[in-house]
Order: C-alpha cells, then sequence, then structure tokens
C-alpha cells in the first residue's frame, strides 16, 4: 500500500522578504513565549545562507495547525538550498528544540488521519507538551523544583505521584528523590531525573536513562550478568566486533 499523499498539495514558495517576516513573527514569539520554556529559535542564516531547520519551521507554520510531510518540507527547503535536504527537521523541531510540532511516526494524539510521516506546528506560545526543558550546570534548588514540575511531581520511570501511594508499592507513598541520569557522572541541572523510592534504589548506579526517564544504556558491566545467557554471549560477539575494529 502506497503513503497516504497530503490533500492539501505543496506548499508555495514565498519570497525573501515574506521569508524573513515570517521568520521574525516566529522569533517575536518566541522570545514572548518559548524562549523561558527553554525552547530554542533556529538560526534563520549561516554564512549568509538560509538555515534548513528556520525553513521547517517557516514551512510548518505557513500550513498552522495542518500536517506536512516530510517530503514537502524537503520539497519547501530546496526552493531556497541546494543539496540534499533533511525533512527530518520537523521531528528535530519538537522533540529536541521543544517547538509544538506533532508528529504522526510516533505516533501522536490527535495524528491518526494524517499522511504517513507527516508534521504539524499546533501553536507558536505553547510548546510541546512532553518537552523536557534543557539545563545546564549546577543543581540548584530552583531548579529541582522546576524539574518536579515538569514530570507534574511524578517519576520519572514509573509515574507514581509524589504523596500519593506507589504504583510499584502500594503498601507505601510516593517520594520523589533526585535521580541521576547517567550515574558516572555528577548530579547536576542537565543530569538528574525524578525517580521515586521503589525506582531509585533498586536501580542505583546500574542504567543510564535519557531526559524522559526511559532507560538507554547500562551503567555497570555487571549488569550484563543478570542476562540471559544466548543475550551474554551476543554481547559478548558485539563486543569483540567492535574492540577488533
Amino acid at each position: 500500500m502506497s503513503p497516504r499523499k497530503n490533500p492539501l498539495g505543496p506548499i508555495d514558495r514565498v519570497g525573501d522578504q515574506e521569508l524573513e517576516r515570517i521568520y521574525d513573527l516566529l522569533a517575536d514569539a518566541h522570545e514572548t513565549h518559548l524562549k523561558a520554556l527553554g525552547v530554542r529559535l533556529p538560526q534563520f542564516r549561516r554564512n549568509g545562507l538560509y538555515v534548513g531547520k528556520a525553513l521547517a519551521l517557516i514551512a510548518l507554520y505557513l500550513r498552522l495547525g495542518q500536517p506536512v510531510t516530510k517530503a514537502e518540507l524537503e520539497e519547501f527547503i530546496a526552493k531556497y538550498k541546494d543539496g540534499a535536504n533533511d525533512g527530518q527537521f520537523g521531528r528535530h523541531l519538537g522533540n529536541g528544540d521543544g517547538w509544538h510540532v506533532l508528529s504522526s511516526t510516533r505516533p501522536d494524539i490527535g495524528t491518526e488521519d494524517w499522511p504517513e510521516a507527516s508534521y504539524g506546528l499546533m501553536s507558536i506560545t505553547d510548546c510541546l507538551p512532553s518537552f523536557r526543558r534543557h539545563r545546564s550546570g549546577d543543581l540548584t534548588d530552583e531548579d529541582w523544583v522546576a524539574i518536579q514540575v515538569d514530570f507534574d511531581n511524578r517519576c520519572s520511570l514509573c509515574g507514581s505521584k509524589s504523596g500519593e501511594p506507589n504504583l510499584r508499592n502500594p503498601n507505601v507513598i510516593t517520594e520523589i528523590e533526585r535521580g541521576h541520569c547517567d550515574p558516572t557522572k555528577p548530579l547536576s541541572a542537565e543530569n538528574c531525573i525524578p525517580q521515586c523510592q521503589e525506582c531509585n534504589r533498586p536501580l542505583l548506579q546500574k542504567f543510564v536513562f535519557d531526559r524522559k526517564g526511559r532507560p538507554k544504556a547500562i551503567a555497570r558491566a555487571d549488569v550484563i550478568l543478570k542476562s540471559p545467557k544466548d543475550v551474554q554471549r551476543e554481547a559478548l560477539r558485539l563486543l569483540r566486533e567492535r574492540l577488533e575494529d
């Protein structure tokens, strides 16, 4: 079955002055509503040339509230830039930079009837609801409070809420603790996620998590010894291949 095409058709090229006017409008919205939320605004030009991610944001704005396919984004960017163009900018603008961009690939709620591999800018005054603001430097009390608010005072792993019965162990009241994303690095504003006591203590120093609390690596080599033998053998094979390269 071939992918569904967008019935709205391609996005027409706009003149350079209009392109700059739209970018300025987006920059104003960013400064007023989104900058404080940690949303990042792509650079408009670099070395005198348009930046692909900024063009993708403008294309999404031209169809605000409606889907734009990956192919349409690439086609629009190609009208201003030569060479390979990345239609994945739509995904990066949302998950990476925090713009309220929905994706039919994930798939996000509300995109069920959208064409395959499409993105939609839904607002220029609110960030993506799941966006976790990037923070850096030492972990201050203000940072810790803000991180807990980002997660609705819930554990990033199991979703248990502070002060309520724990979802893993209903016999205890949930306490939210300062957990490491990467336990091999010092606790910092960037390296902290909220974890309840039922998740934090058993997993202490064992795994590396992303900013949404999803495990992405092991932090202690002996964790592999708890895996089935066939998994250990496959891990050994992969490590040998990697170390011999």
